[in-house]
């Protein structure tokens, strides 16, 4: 159990899904993960009959059909461990992966199509060290769901007591909880698409224009606005005033954008053009989906380009001093020479 004090007297409750994925899949390592004071558990789909191992379910369903499966929760401590066992949401996470949020979260479909079987009562489990349990459980897809992709997450946690407040302390305790993905597909037409939405631009242009240095920074949200579950492969170009690519940053993937994510994207470099710009983002997936959008901006050195205007005022002035000098000394020359007349 981990602890952290401040000046304030309170107590809260972490809860910490750590997951890793791959292909869009959740790949959960077969090891049991802990922390320290907390017993050690894993969960992973129950091996098949013919003895493979599945890193997450994957299930294609008919609406209005029900699928039943089991999944294994295991304590690999040396003491006895209550753990709880239950349904939550899946999204995807701003680094790309496929997260499951936590047992406290209101859940929506599709988290709400499980249920686990009635063996399992307030959803608390006690473990045997070294013992796994297998626990069945009911996918209900409903009559009126819409064909594509879903994702939804079991997860597992052990129940440990809130610590003791302590006067003046913040307690806080950090409750690792592990899961594994279910993956349904819903029969019927995909439609992938993806989308770019809320774009911004942003440039901090080097002093000299022409010379290396600056920072550009691009903002915005990769949507999956299709039914379909993609991996996106997104490229950012900088484009200088004279419409040739100045910067490409660092070809990077989201692998598990589900329909409906709106994953948020903002990346840097350091390199502006001068004057004017343009960023171009392009975005492949492995389907048939793609999109590019581009927007321009201006880079203009303002500390630069106020010298530049200070100097031109000073020449301009100088330029109209000596205008006038000459014209003063031309009009003085043209007096002095003139034959004076009297008249009476």
């Amino acid at each position: 159990m981990f602890r952290a004090s401040s000046t304030r007297r309170a107590r809260l409750l972490g809860v910490l899904i750590a997951l890793a994925v791959g292909g869009g899949v959740v790949t959960t390592s077969a090891a049991p993960v802990s922390a320290q004071g907390q017993a050690s558990i894993s969960i992973q789909p129950v091996t098949e009959g013919s003895g493979t191992r599945r890193a997450a379910f994957v299930f294609t369903m008919a609406a209005g059909t029900v699928q039943t499966d089991s999944v294994v929760v295991a304590n690999g401590g040396d003491e006895t461990a209550n753990v709880r066992v239950y349904v939550a949401n899946a999204f995807s996470t701003a680094s790309g992966k496929i997260g499951v949020k936590s047992y406290s979260d209101e859940l929506t479909a599709p988290a709400t199509w499980l249920r686990y079987t009635s063996q399992l009562g307030d959803g608390i489990l006690q473990i045997p060290p070294h013992t796994a349990k297998s626990i069945p459980f009911a996918l209900r897809v409903p009559a009126d769901a819409g064909p594509g992709d879903y994702a939804l997450g079991l997860g597992a946690m052990p129940v440990v007591d809130s610590p003791t407040p302590i006067p003046g302390q913040d307690s806080l305790t950090v409750i690792t909880a592990v899961a594994t993905l279910a993956l349904i597909r819903v029969d019927g037409p995909l439609i992938p698409s993806v989308a770019i939405t809320d774009m911004k631009v942003s440039a901090k242009p080097p002093v000299i224009p022409g010379t290396n240095g600056g920072q550009s920074t691009v903002d915005f949200n990769l949507v999956n606005s299709g039914n379909q579950r993609v991996k996106a492969t997104v490229n950012i170009s900088q484009i200088n005033a004279l419409g040739r690519v100045s910067y490409r940053y660092p070809t990077f993937t989201v692998e598990g954008l589900l329909p409906g994510a709106v994953v948020p994207v903002k990346k840097g470099w350091p390199d502006a053009p001068s004057l004017r710009g343009r960023i171009r983002v392009e975005v492949t997936t492995d389907s048939t989906a793609s999109v590019t959008r581009s927007m321009g901006f201006w880079s203009v050195p303002w500390g630069f380009a106020m010298i530049l205007l200070a100097l031109l005022a000073i020449l301009l002035l100088a330029r109209r001093i000596r205008r006038r000098l000459r014209h003063r000394r031309a009009t003085t020359a043209s007096a002095g020479g003139a034959p004076t007349v009297r008249v009476r």
